[in-house]
């Protein structure tokens, strides 16, 4: 799998990070694991780029946790809100959860050096034939539209377009 611009603020901005999901025999008994195919600077991940799923699934429960879930969680993953919350025992990488929380400078620099690898052309421009790609982005007028139907659902407005 392949996932384009998985933030586009943030220490992570830009970043397009290829992964692995590697489905157990007994799925959805167990969850997918998730490994990041090139290094990735981050609390979650691993020196080799395994994902830590305690975060966003202390328990994997069938028939309530699904593969757009585990998505979902990968990508807010590389969201501050979500660095923000991190405890070391959820953490893969602990130096990077102690430079994310003491150093953010620092931190910001690496993980501008994993975007960076992350675009290269080696990384980017190799295609072993199995990748799903995610890109593309709305209009700004799409954008705006998507914005105030969400805005009218959380204010419980009418969802009917005018």
């Amino acid at each position: 799998m392949y996932c384009e611009r998985l933030n586009r603020v943030g220490p992570y901005k830009f970043g397009v990070f290829k992964f692995i999901l590697s489905f157990p025999d007994i799925y959805p008994a167990l969850p997918p694991a998730v490994q990041f195919t090139s290094e990735v600077y981050h609390p979650l991940i691993s020196h080799n780029g395994i994902l830590s799923l305690r975060n966003g699934f202390p328990k994997w429960i069938p028939g309530q946790h699904y593969v757009f879930h585990l998505l979902h969680y990968i990508k807010n993953s590389f969201r501050t809100v979500v660095l923000d919350i991190l405890t070391v025992e959820e953490v893969n990488n602990e130096f990077a959860w102690m430079t994310y929380n003491g150093d953010r400078k620092l931190f910001s620099r690496l993980a501008q050096q994993s975007v960076d690898v992350s675009l290269s052309p080696t990384v980017i421009g190799h295609d072993d034939g199995g990748m799903i790609v995610f890109q593309g982005e709305a209009s700004e007028e799409k954008q705006m539209e998507i914005l105030e139907l969400e805005r009218k659902r959380k204010n419980g407005e009418s969802m009917q377009q005018t």
